[in-house]
């Protein structure tokens, strides 16, 4: 039994480490007050009464609106509830908009090649949705099999929990260290901005055309820059990082008081 025991503890930190980015992150997509928030840290969150400048209004190059906190907030309240598959249609248009210095009326905000890319990120929070729920299922599952075996696991839980982690900190440094060396070769002067255009090879694999689809100018990017998903993903590695090392040290404990107990005894 013990490559059982071992696999419900690797399976459950799996869980766990999965658990701790889904959960937040979808909470996060359909959060109103999280992309004010987050759109205030890029300082591009007027404050009431004021505007604030985006670019590539309806995917134009040479169209620049200045938009009111008001304005904003439609926008937000138009991203969560399409994500939220409270609407079909990415497409939104806005009245009185200041477009290049004139109040304009029935602007279209987002270009076709948002509309598109958007079509395709929305079904990744769905199966992530899903994906969530498994892993909450399996966790349950391994819990129970680890307390019903825990006199079997107790030794051996921290080596077990700890490979898996490892693991995901291997691959990830490998994932770090070859969009550097391939961002030598690219065309972006930015290293971020490679390592984000390299993770849409993860987020649509084996589709070359939805990532080349996800590189755009558009008022979407303008608004969901790089800074803005720079924050959102230092905060879900925040989460990962300290969800992970508390298990991790409950995990390391348990061992720790197993194999006391055993020379005791």
């Amino acid at each position: 039994m013990k490559i059982t025991d071992r696999l419900s503890v690797m399976i459950f930190t799996c869980c766990v480490i999965l658990l701790s980015v889904f959960i937040p992150m979808t909470s996060m997509i359909t959060n109103n007050d999280f992309y004010a928030e987050r759109l205030a840290d890029t300082e591009l969150y007027p404050e009431r009464g004021e505007y604030s400048e985006v670019y590539n209004i309806g995917g134009g190059s040479n169209k620049c609106a200045k938009l009111s906190q008001e304005q904003f907030d439609i926008i937000i309240e138009h991203i969560t509830s399409y994500l939220s598959y409270m609407k079909e249609d990415f497409s939104l248009t806005l009245d009185n908009v200041l477009l290049n210095g004139k109040i304009t009326n029935d602007v279209s905000i987002f270009g076709e090649d948002a509309v598109t890319h958007m079509a395709d990120v929305r079904p990744l929070f769905r199966q992530c949705d899903i994906l969530e729920k498994v892993c909450i299922v399996l966790a349950v599952l391994c819990l129970a099999y680890m307390i019903i075996r825990r006199e079997h696991i107790q030794k051996t839980i921290f080596s077990s929990a700890l490979a898996p982690v490892l693991l995901l900190v291997g691959a990830a440094t490998l994932f770090v260290v070859i969009t550097a060396i391939l961002h030598q070769f690219s065309d972006r002067s930015d290293y971020f901005g490679t390592l984000w255009e390299y993770m849409h090879m993860i987020f649509f694999p084996f589709s070359p055309d939805k990532v080349n689809g996800s590189l755009f100018n558009d008022a979407l990017t303008s608004i969901l820059s790089l800074d803005f998903f720079l924050g959102v993903v230092t905060e879900l590695v925040l989460y990962l990082v300290i969800i992970t090392s508390l298990w991790l040290i409950v995990a390391f404990f348990i061992s720790k008081k197993a194999k006391q107990k055993t020379l005791q005894n």
